[in-house]
């Protein structure tokens, strides 16, 4: 997750992220700040970006959508379920 907030020095507006603890930013005039997520005085007059670069995201192999796999899931064993306990009325060629 990003914010940005102004620099404290020229007010140019700065995204940074505030998931990854206490760094400092600095900005393109010079000035550097410590940013520190616990700080509640961090949050005054800045905006959260929530957005997502999917550009810069490389898939792997390893990398699946656990809300896609387990809604697949979740069908596929209601379906079974289903037909089991319908077995006597499924047609014939779903009985084999």
């Amino acid at each position: 997750m990003y914010l940005i907030k102004g620099c404290p020095l020229c007010k140019r507006m700065l995204r940074f992220p505030i998931d990854k603890g206490d760094i400092v930013i600095k900005c393109i005039c010079g000035h550097s700040f410590k940013v520190s997520p616990d700080d509640p005085e961090l949050y005054k007059d800045a905006k959260f970006d929530l957005t997502i670069n999917k550009k810069n995201k490389k898939k792997s192999i390893l990398d699946f959508d656990i809300k896609d796999l387990s809604s697949k899931l979740i069908n596929k064993y209601f379906n079974l379920k289903y037909n089991i306990q319908n077995f006597r009325l499924l047609p014939t060629q779903e009985q084999h």
